[in-house]
């Protein structure tokens, strides 16, 4: 049967890849449109939804292998059915999050946009009050003290 060790460099391998495409994922436009949010389209949001995904998914299965790894590292005799079941349930989250992946970032992009549109309400409030402007003697004060 194949170790722990084994099992647990398989989860790391396939967290750093998936991390990897959460990294790779940025571009010139993407970072314009999180410096000015006003500028952001659905599908910038979408993007940064999937980058956040596979962080997610990504940290967890490399979390995952060096914990796996550490179990053989400890001494600790682990029986077959625990190699069996990290396998499937390696394969299960893989899957999942391959099927899921698009879905789950287009969730995480409506709520970004759901939490821009109230926060939007409230600064159109906080922008219809008139702010105070400064006087023109205030900007062009010298400082007599130096």
């Amino acid at each position: 049967m194949i170790s722990l060790v084994a099992i647990g460099l398989i989860y790391n391998i396939a967290g750093t890849v998936i991390l990897a495409r959460a990294f790779g994922a940025g571009h010139a436009q993407a970072l314009i449109a999180y410096a000015a949010p006003h500028t952001a389209t659905d599908a910038l949001r979408a993007g940064f939804a999937a980058q956040r995904v596979d962080g997610r998914f990504g940290a967890a299965f490399l979390l995952s292998g060096f914990a796996l790894q550490l179990v053989p590292a400890l001494g600790v005799e682990a029986p077959v059915v625990v190699h069996v079941l990290a396998l499937l349930t390696g394969a299960m989250v893989l899957l999942v999050y391959m099927l899921m992946r698009e879905q789950l970032a287009v969730q995480g992009a409506l709520a970004v946009s759901a939490v821009e549109a109230s926060s939007r309400g409230t600064q159109l409030l906080i922008a219809s009050q008139p702010a105070p402007m400064p006087v023109l003697a205030e900007l062009t004060t010298v400082d007599e003290t130096r």
